[in-house]
């Protein structure tokens, strides 16, 4: 009976040694560095952290001009680009003048970084914590400027 317990007891402890070998393996291959194609591809749309990896920019995508399909386009060239498009859709209304950005995590540099592969376009702070997004994009009437491609 002891022999038992004692196999059943080690059979358990390899079973769980195996499965954090296994997590810790499939959470160090999605880990990577970047790579110089990397930088030269998205570098605007990741940020390196403390520990050398990187992290991409996320943003949520609003139709604030009216046009069928606007935010779905822009959608398109930011994820392009690498930034992580949590959404996209309708702005409450249609009345916006022109294209704004808004930080909402209050990490400016993200902002400003989707902002300038935009071709810059106008940044303001709305900290909103609770929507977990580094950035708003609100599209006016000048949205199709932002499908422009960029010199570098």
């Amino acid at each position: 009976m002891r022999d038992r317990l004692h196999t059943g007891l080690v059979v358990a402890v390899l079973l769980l040694v195996g499965a954090l070998l296994g997590s810790g393996l499939l959470e160090w291959g999605d880990r990577r560095q970047a790579t110089p194609a990397d930088l030269a591809a998205g570098a605007a749309s990741t940020r390196s952290t403390m520990g050398g990896e990187r992290e991409r920019i996320s943003v949520e995508v609003l139709n604030g001009a009216g046009v069928i399909g606007a935010a779905a386009r822009v959608s398109e060239r930011l994820r392009g680009m690498g930034f992580d498009v949590k959404t996209f859709g309708n702005a409450p209304n249609f009345d916006q003048d022109r294209s704004v950005l808004i930080d909402r995590s209050g990490r400016v540099w993200a902002a400003e970084a989707i902002a300038d592969s935009l071709g810059g376009i106008p940044v303001r702070s709305e900290a909103s914590p609770e929507l977990y997004l580094d950035a708003t994009l609100i599209l006016g009437p000048d949205w199709e400027r932002l499908l422009e491609p960029r010199a570098r």
